[in-house]
């Protein structure tokens, strides 16, 4: 009695690994080139909040140069329903996303290296932000000093962690 055995040969390395192994490290590459594109979109969302900056607007009172708030506030807005218009989102997420590029790139510019290296995400970048609002905002001694040290701490843990995990570190951290 004659069975018939097939005889397959086995894939070298098995293929299916191969396969999905390139397949991640596409992903990986784009998620990275993501977490680039999204620092580059901050920094253009700074730069155009840059330009309704009330020094940009000054006027002459009384023999004195003073900052005009009335056109600034005019060209803010303007901004904020060019950008709308031109994403397909709401003004108030347009606002929400100008308020964090500000917050980057003038309290957090270290975190906004890191996301432009593609180490972290820009839900990273929310989590610290929005934790380190305890801290206070502005250029005093004490604000900065307690500020760059909550940045470089919760930066450690930012490489690793995935946003979630770490809103309640960041929040322990600016406390």
């Amino acid at each position: 009695m004659t069975q018939d055995m097939q005889v397959t040969t086995p894939l070298p390395q098995n293929l299916s690994v191969i396969a999905l192994d390139s397949v991640v490290s596409r992903i990986e590459a784009g998620e990275h080139q993501r977490r680039v594109n999204d620092a580059a979109q901050l920094k253009l969302f700074s730069e155009a909040l840059g330009q309704a900056a009330s020094e940009n607007f000054l006027s002459i009172r009384s023999g004195e140069l003073v900052r005009n708030d009335e056109p600034a506030e005019i060209v803010y807005r303007t901004i904020r329903a060019e950008l709308a218009c031109a994403l397909s989102v709401s003004e108030q997420t347009i606002e929400r996303r100008l308020t964090h590029a500000f917050e980057l790139t003038n309290y957090y510019l270290e975190t906004f290296l890191v996301l432009s290296e593609g180490l972290i995400t820009l839900a990273h970048t929310e989590v610290i932000a929005t934790a380190g609002r305890v801290i206070g905002e502005g250029i005093g001694a004490s604000t900065c000093t307690r500020r760059v040290a909550y940045e470089a701490a919760v930066l450690e843990h930012a490489v690793r962690e995935t946003p979630s995990r770490l809103r309640p570190i960041a929040r322990r951290l600016a406390e």
